[in-house]
Protein backbone atom coordinates (compact mmCIF):
# COMPACT_ATOMS: atom_id res chain seq x y z
CA UNK A 1 0.00 0.00 0.00
CA UNK A 2 0.98 3.59 -0.49
CA UNK A 3 0.03 6.37 1.89
CA UNK A 4 -0.32 10.11 1.42
CA UNK A 5 -0.53 12.02 4.72
CA UNK A 6 -1.85 15.56 4.87
CA UNK A 7 -0.63 17.87 7.64
CA UNK A 8 -3.43 16.96 10.05
CA UNK A 9 -2.15 13.38 9.98
CA UNK A 10 1.59 14.12 9.98
CA UNK A 11 1.31 16.37 13.04
CA UNK A 12 0.00 13.41 15.07
CA UNK A 13 3.51 11.95 14.91
CA UNK A 14 4.89 14.92 16.83
CA UNK A 15 2.00 15.83 19.14
CA UNK A 16 0.02 13.37 21.17
CA UNK A 17 -3.62 13.59 20.17
CA UNK A 18 -6.43 11.34 19.02
CA UNK A 19 -5.11 9.06 16.28
CA UNK A 20 -1.44 9.46 17.22
CA UNK A 21 -1.07 5.78 18.12
CA UNK A 22 -2.33 4.65 14.73
CA UNK A 23 -0.06 7.15 12.96
CA UNK A 24 2.98 5.96 14.95
CA UNK A 25 2.26 2.28 14.24
CA UNK A 26 1.65 2.93 10.55
CA UNK A 27 4.79 5.01 10.11
CA UNK A 28 6.87 2.33 11.85
CA UNK A 29 5.94 -0.27 9.24
CA UNK A 30 5.09 1.80 6.15
CA UNK A 31 7.77 3.92 4.62
CA UNK A 32 8.12 6.14 2.77
CA UNK A 33 4.98 8.18 3.18
CA UNK A 34 4.08 10.75 0.54
CA UNK A 35 3.54 14.31 1.74
CA UNK A 36 3.10 17.59 -0.10
CA UNK A 37 5.91 20.09 0.17
CA UNK A 38 3.40 22.57 1.65
CA UNK A 39 3.28 20.30 4.71
CA UNK A 40 6.69 21.69 5.67
CA UNK A 41 5.15 25.14 6.19
CA UNK A 42 1.80 23.91 7.50
CA UNK A 43 3.30 21.79 10.26
CA UNK A 44 5.37 24.71 11.55
CA UNK A 45 2.18 26.77 11.49
CA UNK A 46 0.45 24.19 13.70
CA UNK A 47 3.39 23.99 16.12
CA UNK A 48 3.69 27.78 16.33
CA UNK A 49 -0.03 28.22 16.95
CA UNK A 50 -0.06 25.59 19.67
CA UNK A 51 2.95 27.15 21.37
CA UNK A 52 1.16 30.53 21.37
CA UNK A 53 -1.98 28.86 22.75
CA UNK A 54 0.12 27.15 25.47
CA UNK A 55 -1.03 23.70 24.30
CA UNK A 56 2.44 22.64 23.15
CA UNK A 57 5.47 23.24 25.36
CA UNK A 58 8.03 25.56 23.81
CA UNK A 59 10.70 23.35 25.41
CA UNK A 60 9.70 20.61 22.91
CA UNK A 61 10.32 22.83 19.87
CA UNK A 62 13.96 21.86 19.46
CA UNK A 63 13.13 18.15 19.70
CA UNK A 64 10.28 18.56 17.20
CA UNK A 65 12.60 20.28 14.71
CA UNK A 66 15.25 17.56 15.01
CA UNK A 67 12.75 14.74 14.64
CA UNK A 68 10.90 16.32 11.74
CA UNK A 69 14.09 17.06 9.81
CA UNK A 70 15.35 13.50 10.39
CA UNK A 71 12.03 12.04 9.25
CA UNK A 72 12.08 14.26 6.14
CA UNK A 73 15.26 12.57 5.05
CA UNK A 74 14.20 9.04 5.93
CA UNK A 75 10.45 8.55 6.01
CA UNK A 76 8.78 11.05 3.72
CA UNK A 77 8.72 11.51 -0.03
CA UNK A 78 7.97 15.09 -0.95
CA UNK A 79 5.51 15.94 -3.70
CA UNK A 80 6.58 19.24 -5.23
CA UNK A 81 4.03 21.98 -5.78
CA UNK A 82 4.34 22.15 -9.55
CA UNK A 83 2.24 23.93 -12.16
CA UNK A 84 0.34 20.65 -12.57
CA UNK A 85 -0.53 20.65 -8.86
CA UNK A 86 -1.63 24.31 -8.98
CA UNK A 87 -3.82 23.74 -12.05
CA UNK A 88 -5.48 20.68 -10.53
CA UNK A 89 -5.94 22.58 -7.27
CA UNK A 90 -7.78 25.35 -9.12
CA UNK A 91 -10.07 22.78 -10.72
CA UNK A 92 -10.78 21.19 -7.32
CA UNK A 93 -11.57 24.59 -5.77
CA UNK A 94 -14.22 25.26 -8.41
CA UNK A 95 -15.70 21.79 -8.02
CA UNK A 96 -15.66 21.28 -4.23
CA UNK A 97 -16.01 23.36 -1.03
CA UNK A 98 -12.30 23.26 -0.13
CA UNK A 99 -9.85 25.63 1.47
CA UNK A 100 -6.89 26.57 -0.73
CA UNK A 101 -4.25 24.56 1.13
CA UNK A 102 -6.55 21.54 1.33
CA UNK A 103 -6.97 21.69 -2.45
CA UNK A 104 -3.18 21.72 -2.84
CA UNK A 105 -2.88 18.70 -0.53
CA UNK A 106 -5.53 16.81 -2.48
CA UNK A 107 -4.07 17.80 -5.85
CA UNK A 108 -0.67 16.56 -4.67
CA UNK A 109 -2.23 13.26 -3.61
CA UNK A 110 -4.12 12.83 -6.90
CA UNK A 111 -0.94 13.38 -8.89
CA UNK A 112 0.91 10.96 -6.62
CA UNK A 113 -1.92 8.48 -7.18
CA UNK A 114 -1.22 8.58 -10.94
CA UNK A 115 2.36 7.51 -10.20
CA UNK A 116 1.53 4.81 -7.66
CA UNK A 117 -1.43 3.52 -9.68
CA UNK A 118 1.02 2.55 -12.40
CA UNK A 119 2.51 0.20 -9.81
CA UNK A 120 -0.97 -1.24 -9.10
CA UNK A 121 -0.82 0.17 -5.60
CA UNK A 122 -3.83 1.99 -4.18
CA UNK A 123 -3.10 5.34 -2.58
CA UNK A 124 -4.62 5.87 0.85
CA UNK A 125 -5.20 9.53 1.73
CA UNK A 126 -4.75 9.95 5.49
CA UNK A 127 -6.32 13.05 6.97
CA UNK A 128 -8.22 14.13 10.10
CA UNK A 129 -10.49 16.58 8.24
CA UNK A 130 -13.85 14.93 7.54
CA UNK A 131 -14.82 17.43 4.82
CA UNK A 132 -11.54 16.88 2.97
CA UNK A 133 -11.92 13.11 3.30
CA UNK A 134 -15.39 13.31 1.72
CA UNK A 135 -13.98 15.17 -1.27
CA UNK A 136 -11.04 12.77 -1.41
CA UNK A 137 -13.38 9.84 -1.78
CA UNK A 138 -15.43 11.68 -4.43
CA UNK A 139 -12.17 12.16 -6.37
CA UNK A 140 -11.43 8.42 -6.30
CA UNK A 141 -8.86 8.05 -3.54
CA UNK A 142 -9.16 5.80 -0.52
CA UNK A 143 -9.82 8.04 2.53
CA UNK A 144 -8.63 7.17 6.01
CA UNK A 145 -9.15 9.18 9.19
CA UNK A 146 -6.55 8.31 11.86
CA UNK A 147 -8.98 9.60 14.49
CA UNK A 148 -11.16 6.57 13.77
CA UNK A 149 -8.38 4.24 14.92
CA UNK A 150 -7.05 3.74 18.43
Amino acid sequence: MAYFFDTSAVVKRYMTEKGSGWVDRTLEKESPIWISKITLAEIYSVVGRRIRENTYPIDDLSLFRKMFERHLGRNYRLVQVTNEVITLSQHLLLKHPLRALDSLQLASALITHKRTDQLNTPLIFVCADVRLLTVTEAEGLVPLNPNDHA
